[in-house]
């Protein structure tokens, strides 16, 4: 008899469904490396205590996805992996989104004292690459995945628009992952509820879905 698969399925369509153990919503930011590694460093001490955090997802706008998925889905993944990084439930969520663009800016403060800022946009040039990083700030120390200066380029100028994408005075024999970090997020993901190393079940993506709805509402 062959093992059910689990269905991997957005958190809004996870919200809607019941706990039957058979599923588990996208939030792929809990199998980013350095996500895994802050975890790993918070629970070892060695940093001190976890204080604050910033998560940054910026895309091309080929990328884009429609505004509800890119609130309800997308945004809500990166609420979890803050949530799974901070330990605590969320208690204050503030939202500020662009009218019409898929651009917003956002604060949440858990019950343990960890905040966290998100920034969030699907509007760069098509000619530039998917950007994820995130930052954690403990009492003794520091840890992210973004270079001290700049994005992805941090040795030059980047000067794009939607027909070309030029680099000035930078080393290009540093190139990112072809098809980049958030599909390496989701891939990860996927292998991780394989292996049974992601609990099952909503994750707590419906209070995610109406803290959002009341703050944009």
């Amino acid at each position: 008899m062959s093992a059910v698969k689990t269905e991997i399925i957005t958190p809004r369509e996870a919200a809607k469904r019941s706990d039957d153990g058979a599923f588990c919503p996208a939030f792929y930011w809990r199998s980013f490396p350095v996500v895994e590694k802050i975890r790993d460093l918070a629970g070892g001490g060695c940093c001190g205590d976890l204080r604050s955090l910033r998560f940054t997802a910026s895309r091309p706008r080929k990328h884009a996805v429609d505004e509800a998925s890119f609130v309800y889905d997308r945004f809500s993944a990166m609420l979890d992996g803050a949530g799974f990084l901070a330990g605590a439930p969320c208690r204050k969520l503030y939202i500020e989104k662009c009218a019409g663009a898929n651009n917003l800016f956002a604060l949440a403060e858990f019950e343990n004292g960890v905040v966290a800022e998100f920034e969030a946009n699907e509007c760069l040039p098509d000619t530039l690459p998917d950007i994820a990083f995130v930052k954690a700030n403990f009492s003794a120390g520091h840890i992210t995945n973004q270079p001290l200066v700049g994005y992805f380029n941090e040795e030059g100028l980047l000067y794009a628009d939607d027909s070309s994408c030029g680099q000035y005075i930078a080393d290009n024999a540093l190139t990112s992952l072809a098809a980049g970090p958030f599909a390496w997020m989701e891939s990860r993901f996927a292998l991780a509820v394989e292996r049974g190393e992601i609990a099952l079940g909503k994750l707590g993506c419906d209070r995610w879905l109406s803290m959002i709805a009341e703050v944009l509402s």
